[in-house]
């Protein structure tokens, strides 16, 4: 007796925005992922985009990049905060970025380079269903992205841990030695040092890693210290390694009308540089622990 034939399962039926401004592109996209089993809701604007996706959900979200208004970065940025299983792919008119890079940066699943065929769309439908189905539903975030929210979550962490040391009642000198640990802990580099000026004007260093590196990182300071510490910035700076094969990156660790030090980590070149996250969360630890210290 013959085998019956085998019947191929139809598509996962997927619900889709698309969302651009341009009205030709937005019935292309329509018509697109219509004929390859979605059922799709359109948008002119991201400002329309955000009202539909405060009322319902969607498997999928289709967005250009620049629009009037609000742009799908910022679109993408609220999908991820309503529903960060959501995967959001954005249309960009720059062929050359990289889609890893692009995904590590913006938290997008994919980008659809201009101008797309109706095969690169059929592929991607592909991938979002095999991704739901090994995933139960879900589908992933780049490996990349969900690297940096483990590293956000530990640094959350390190900034509450600072300020439980700060009711400890320690001396300056141990407490500053602790909060260098929790933050060589949460961002990893070779050398590690943390300046802090007193009322007469004095500093004392607490340092952590290999000694060479730790006294090459500090000849480096020097040099600048008192222009560093004056400027007080939020933000984190590079310091200059004269040649060394180093990354090295600072924080101002602010007072009361002026500043109190610096927190300074820096890395092996072949450990590879500082990221821009890690480069937030010493920022970050160098104004809690200011307030530590107040």
């Amino acid at each position: 007796m013959p085998a019956a034939p085998t019947i191929a399962a139809a598509p996962e039926v997927l619900r889709v925005l698309v969302v651009d401004d341009n009205a030709s592109l937005l019935r292309f996209l329509v018509s697109a992922f219509s004929a390859n089993g979605c059922t799709v809701t359109q948008a002119a604007t991201a400002e329309q985009a955000l009202a539909l996706i405060m009322e319902q959900s969607f498997d999928l979200v289709i967005s250009d990049i620049k629009m009037p208004g609000l742009s799908g970065l910022d679109l993408l940025r609220a999908v991820k905060g309503k529903e960060p299983g959501t995967p959001v792919v954005l249309i960009t008119g720059n062929p050359s970025v990289n889609s890893a890079v692009f995904g590590l940066r913006h938290g997008a699943y994919d980008y659809l380079p201009k101008p797309f065929s109706i095969r690169e769309i059929q592929e991607l439908l592909a991938r979002i269903r095999t991704d739901r189905r090994r995933w139960d539903g879900q589908v992933p975030l780049p490996a990349g992205l969900t690297e940096e929210l483990s590293r956000r979550q530990a640094g959350v962490e390190v900034m509450f841990r600072i300020g439980d040391l700060a009711l400890k009642g320690l001396e300056t000198s141990a407490f500053m030695d602790e909060v260098l640990g929790l933050v060589g802990q949460s961002i990893q580099s070779d050398a590690a040092l943390v300046l802090l000026r007193d009322e007469q004007g004095a500093f004392t260093c607490s340092q952590q890693g290999a000694g060479p590196l730790v006294t090459r990182l500090l000849t480096s300071l020097q040099r600048s210290f008192g222009e560093l510490v004056g400027a007080a910035s939020r933000e984190t700076f590079a310091v200059a390694t004269n040649g060394a094969p180093l990354d090295a990156i600072a924080a101002v660790i602010p007072g009361v009308g002026h500043a109190m030090g610096i927190v300074c980590l820096a890395r092996e070149t072949t450990t590879g540089g500082f990221l821009p996250d890690e480069r937030d969360m010493l920022a970050g630890y160098a104004q809690t622990t200011a307030v530590a210290l107040q």
